[in-house]
């Protein structure tokens, strides 16, 4: 059948089978975005099997899952699919879609260049595509020219001006780069054309991060406060969110209220596993007050509510271990990635508990299976190259640094731990050269400052260090 046919058949479709079709789409992207990436593969499979043709829309959303979550053999399987989603679109819009989804995938995979070549190929194919514009403006504003980033984001939101997500997506960038004013305009953009309850909280939750780590905790506030006002006290998310910011200012009675309404909320009830992350973060304020029993007390809380919440387990491991109880600490660690194999995070706490206990054969197992639950786990690479270092081991050591650089350009703790090993084998040289390249990727990161000062000033040799002033 030619594109044209099967383009009069699927306008020729009754109304209520397509819209059966993007149901079974949206139930299917579901699935993905829960990580239940077996279901969603099977679903996508099986309405391309009843659509009986190819979909663009359908490989492109299956697409994007396999190159986000479909492990090691994802990546060459979302190519298959996005090019089969290229071939199939049946406008310029669905192809520019398409190569933006592409573009993403290859850009969370440390693939830049591909990635480049995947935007440069949506543009050309439609220059008016507004999320392929933010999607590429995101990509520039991290690995390319910040004046071209600021382009892109102006004429994708001059094209969506009623779609906060790139509103919000801009002022997120701005906030990195220092630009606080318009930053700050920029989320009131957000939140100004937020339609949807979830759009508006999502700008809010945004909005107020930015302020609380720019320590303007009353803006913050404001921020929630207004929101629990137009939602009542039924946002979970939100009251969540303010708990954590009470707690981060150790104002510890209001955020134990405030935790206590997030749990209270109609969501909790309606799904009891969101209670786990908030058990969590409680967990770990009352662990920060030194209530250790009661942080124990709300960590078993979390594991029960969802026993597959990794971070639970890990949180809970690590506090075992900072109190003395290695034994315990290891059998929650190894709760923890039973629950979640895929969980880098506690495979990277258990592998710096092994290194502590002097058990390097074990730790370098565990680093290795934190990696190939996710490749890219930059703490886990960066812990792994500074152990190998330590241990004498500096061409794998280099080895890690630099995939851990190649993943995040602007990761300026890798340079930094590179820089120091450097250091300490005598390359002085080089460890310049790497100090430099961290405060070049975050001029705002105060250790690099502060450990390129030390060797300086250990060399008395100060004049050849930065010229700039440490950041206030």
């Amino acid at each position: 059948m030619t594109r044209q046919a099967e383009l009069r058949t699927t306008a020729r479709q009754p109304t209520a089978q397509r819209h059966s079709e993007y149901d079974e789409l949206d139930r299917c992207r579901s699935l993905a975005a829960r990580g239940k990436v077996g279901e969603a593969r099977e679903g996508f499979s099986r309405l391309l099997e009843a659509m009986g043709s190819e979909s663009s829309d359908v490989l492109r959303s299956w697409g994007y899952m396999e190159g986000t979550a479909g492990g090691g053999a994802g990546a060459e399987r979302a190519r298959e699919l996005f090019a089969r989603s290229i071939s199939a679109a049946e406008s310029p819009a669905k192809e520019a879609a398409a190569w933006s989804a592409w573009g993403v995938c290859e850009q969370r995979a440390g693939k830049v260049r591909t990635a480049h070549k995947c935007f440069a190929n949506g543009m050309r194919v439609d220059p008016t595509h507004a999320p392929l514009l933010v999607a590429y403006a995101v990509f520039e504003g991290r690995f390319g020219d910040k004046a071209r980033a600021r382009d892109l984001f102006a004429r994708g939101v001059s094209l969506a001006r009623n779609t906060s997500r790139a509103w919000q997506v801009w002022a997120t960038f701005e906030a990195k780069e220092d630009n606080i004013p318009r930053a700050r305009m920029l989320f009131g953009n957000a939140l100004a054309v937020a339609v949807a309850s979830e759009e508006s909280v999502a700008a809010v939750l945004a909005w107020a991060r930015f302020e609380t780590e720019l320590r303007n905790y009353d803006r913050a506030r404001k921020l929630y406060s207004d929101a629990v006002a137009t939602y009542g006290k039924s946002e979970y998310k939100i009251l969540h969110a303010w708990a954590r910011l009470e707690a981060t200012t150790k104002n510890l009675e209001r955020s134990r209220a405030l935790f206590r309404a997030a749990l209270a909320c109609p969501a909790v009830a309606d799904n009891p596993r969101l209670a786990a992350p908030t058990f969590q973060a409680w967990a770990l304020t009352e662990k920060r007050a030194g209530n250790l029993d009661c942080a124990r007390a709300l960590f078993e809380k979390a594991t029960k509510a969802d026993a597959a919440h990794a971070y639970a387990w890990q949180a809970w491991g690590i506090l075992e271990w900072k109190a003395g109880a290695v034994d315990t600490a290891r059998d929650l660690f190894a709760s923890g990635a039973q629950a979640d194999p895929a969980s880098a995070a506690t495979y990277n706490a258990w592998a710096r508990l092994e290194e502590a206990q002097d058990d390097t054969e074990r730790a370098r197992e565990l680093y290795a299976k934190a990696l190939q639950a996710e490749p890219k786990h930059l703490h886990s690479i960066v812990s792994w190259a500074v152990l190998e270092g330590r241990l004498g081991n500096q061409d794998q050591a280099r080895d890690l640094f630099k995939r851990a650089v190649a993943h995040d350009p602007a990761c300026a703790h890798a340079w930094q731990a590179w820089a120091c090993m450097e250091d300490a084998c005598g390359n002085v040289d080089a460890a310049r050269s790497l100090f430099q390249k961290g405060i070049d990727a975050n001029p705002a990161h105060v250790a690099v400052w502060q450990a390129w000062g030390k060797m300086e000033e250990r060399l008395g040799d100060w004049e050849r260090g930065p010229s700039c002033q440490l950041p206030q």
